[in-house]
């Protein structure tokens, strides 16, 4: 399922189908199933070795002398899943590094959505199955790897929750783009809200139409009145 994954969004990347800046985090979910599937397989290898396939011994698969080339395979594959989720882990960081140096405001506005969560998970389990190589392998490569993969995964979840705390304080993480104490209303009453700002409106355009046609009228009734004036003098000039 991972490699179906990862082929559909390799695909998309060659339509250049880019995520946005803002969800430039959820690359890293690609090298999450890797991770997982990488520990599962290393779990299974280490069983087999112990000997739990002997408890079976139901067919030439399922016994005690298939358990070790079961153990060898898994190894194996648990191997090379992680080593071929490295190329999706380091595109990810190489993606967020490059929108951290080009926004570097972009740290600013984790407090304002969940998207930056989307590095942990994915982060922990790929870290889980570095651990389990470096515990199967006694390599002491994966030892360093896994201690430095640890430690950063500490910064981000540390920096999240800090984030995520000041988001929900500030009411930026819920949407509340005037804090605790602004006024909200629902549709209905934001609708309300609107109904009465437009018979208001039309109101005061109506009382400015009765205006203009009041003072209209009542200039041509002073017009008629100075017309009739003027008529009035010049009918007693000619007596």
């Amino acid at each position: 399922m991972s490699l179906a994954i990862d082929a559909v969004f390799l695909v998309r990347l060659f339509d250049k189908s880019f995520p946005v800046q803002q969800k430039v985090y959820q690359l890293m979910i690609l090298c999450g199933p890797l991770g997982q599937g990488a520990y599962a397989l290393v779990i299974l290898g280490n069983c087999a070795q112990r000997g739990a396939f002997a408890n079976y011994d139901t067919s030439s698969f399922l016994s005690g002398s298939g358990g070790s080339t079961v153990a060898t395979a898994s190894e194996l594959l648990g191997l090379l899943t992680w080593g071929y989720g490295i190329f999706w882990w380091a595109f990810a960081c190489i993606a967020i590094a490059h929108y951290m140096i080009s926004s570097p405001k972009a740290l600013l506005r984790w407090d304002q959505s969940l998207s930056a969560w989307s590095i942990v998970f994915p982060w922990g389990v790929y870290t889980n199955a570095a651990v389990e190589l470096g515990v199967v392998l006694h390599s002491r490569a994966f030892w360093v790897v896994q201690t430095i993969l640890v430690l950063l995964m500490l910064i981000f979840w540390f920096a999240n929750v800090f984030a995520s705390i000041i988001g929900v304080l500030n009411g930026k993480l819920l949407n509340l783009d005037h804090g605790w104490r602004g006024t909200y209303y629902t549709n209905s009453a934001e609708d309300e809200k609107q109904a009465a700002g437009q018979s208001e409106q039309q109101s005061s355009n109506g009382g400015q139409a009765n205006g203009q046609q009041q003072s209209g009228s009542q200039g041509s009734d002073w017009s008629q009145q100075n017309g009739d004036a003027q008529n009035g003098g010049l009918r007693q000039r000619d007596r």
